[in-house]
């Protein structure tokens, strides 16, 4: 699986980010938000995976002028081509790097995210 190191919260996250005024398609959001991420052309939505595949609400702690508050995360398993080369985004990023499933145990992976590649997997190893 494709993580990224995230420049600000110095943890390895899945792409992704923020929809965008007016955009109202979590689908949507995702792809475009993966491409930017990764500067991976031809991504598509995984054609079994429940559409999102992981929900996950979490607290954000006050940061500068921003109150704490809580974040939705809305998860899709995304499929990349094989030939897919990766394009660092580095005033997002520090890393962006493909994972086996066994790499992923000293990561420090949140909770949530563990629970999406959780689910990821068992799409990932059924026929």
């Amino acid at each position: 699986m494709l993580l990224l190191h995230h420049r600000k919260l110095h943890r390895w996250l899945q792409p992704g980010g923020h929809a965008d005024a007016g955009e109202t398609a979590g689908e949507r959001v995702a792809l475009r938000e993966a491409l930017e991420e990764t500067g991976i052309d031809a991504l598509a939505l995984h054609p079994r995976a429940p559409r999102p595949l992981d929900v996950d609400i979490h607290a954000i702690p006050a940061r500068g002028p921003e109150a704490a508050h809580e974040h939705l995360d809305l998860r899709y398993l995304v499929v990349a081509p094989a030939s897919a080369s990766l394009t660092l985004k580095a005033d997002e990023s520090n890393d962006l790097r493909w994972f086996a499933w066994e790499e992923t145990g000293d990561l420090g992976l949140d909770p949530g995210l563990e629970r999406a590649l959780r689910k990821a997997r068992l799409l990932a190893s059924s026929p």
